[in-house]
């Protein structure tokens, strides 16, 4: 019977392409909860989390025979962290087009 409050979540990077098949810059986020915590598992309070997150991102273009793939690495560091986890992530993504 917890249930979080409302979350809003933004993200975003700024990259510069070196090469046709490289590029490099910097991602962050922002998460806020709008509204408190309820129900009763919220033993604790209503408490409204946030955090920010910031750090490097790279992007490295693939074509292959079987098509163009995207290979993402990012790394995020959080910080003024208050009722949420901080911490690092990092992140390894291959995207491709169907």
């Amino acid at each position: 019977n917890y249930r979080t409050g409302n979350e809003v979540y933004a993200d975003g990077s700024l990259s510069w392409r070196f090469t046709p098949a490289f590029t490099a810059g910097l991602t962050g986020s922002a998460y806020q909860q709008v509204t408190g915590d309820s129900g009763e598992g919220a033993v604790f309070g209503d408490f409204e989390g946030r955090t920010f997150a910031a750090g490097p991102v790279v992007r490295y273009f693939l074509d292959t025979r079987s098509g163009r793939f995207v290979l993402i690495a990012k790394w995020l560091h959080q910080f003024e962290s208050e009722y949420h986890f901080e911490g690092d992530t990092f992140m390894v993504s291959l995207v491709t087009k169907l």
